[in-house]
């Protein structure tokens, strides 16, 4: 399963992050293969980090909550809010074409009403 992770630094945080971003990092390398994407969410500018979001896969929930209570932002108490939701990822496509019978099997779906 995918699972999209969310997190919003508490605020007047920026020196926590700066002095985690390495351990963070090691954390997340060591993961790579289980992360599908991910990085600090940022203003409109660029100029200020506000968070993290990444998309990690792991068999169910309980996964991604043992994945971030050792995850050092986390574990040390940089993030003021976490979501976590299932997802299903549709682009990019998971086979070429699967965007087109999504789009006909919906219109069957519509259609028979």
């Amino acid at each position: 399963m995918k699972f999209f992770v969310s997190c919003t630094d508490r605020p007047n945080s920026t020196s926590l992050r700066q002095k985690l971003r390495p351990m963070h990092l090691e954390y997340m390398i060591a993961a790579k293969d289980d992360l599908i994407i991910g990085g600090p969410v940022r203003t409109d500018d660029m100029s200020t980090t506000l968070g993290s979001m990444f998309v990690i896969e792991k068999n169910s929930r309980n996964e991604v909550d043992e994945f971030l209570k050792n995850e050092p932002y986390y574990k040390n108490g940089l993030f003021e809010s976490v979501i976590i939701r299932a997802i299903d990822i549709m682009v990019p496509e998971r086979m070429p074409g699967f965007l087109s019978q999504e789009l006909a099997r919906e219109r069957k779906l519509t259609t028979a009403e």
